[in-house]
């Protein structure tokens, strides 16, 4: 009973997985087809739209490649401040 409880979740999961899929491609589908229906201002925006999209994925990653070399510089100079005061604190007690 077990194993056919098993059995059948696994087969749920995957007709859910093809089923979510194949909406997706008709919703695209779909999309496509109502886009030829729009006159050539309309398309020309809509294509400008999406190149905007990638373009901002594009400065998000650049974003959050700086932000991270930020974080990397600050670690640095953190530790080295650290160094330094360790040094002026030994040459005091000298």
């Amino acid at each position: 009973e077990e194993h056919f409880r098993e059995a059948l979740n696994v087969v749920k999961e995957e007709n859910k997985r093809l089923f979510d899929r194949h909406m997706k491609l008709l919703s695209e589908e779909a999309l496509k087809s109502a886009v030829g229906y729009l006159d050539k201002n309309c398309r020309r925006e809509i294509q400008e739209n999406e190149w905007l999209k990638e373009e901002v994925k594009i400065y998000q990653k650049e974003v959050n490649d700086l932000k991270a070399s930020v974080q990397l510089l600050e670690e640095e100079n953190t530790s080295l401040v650290a160094k330094l005061i360790d040094i002026k604190l030994q040459n005091l007690i000298r």
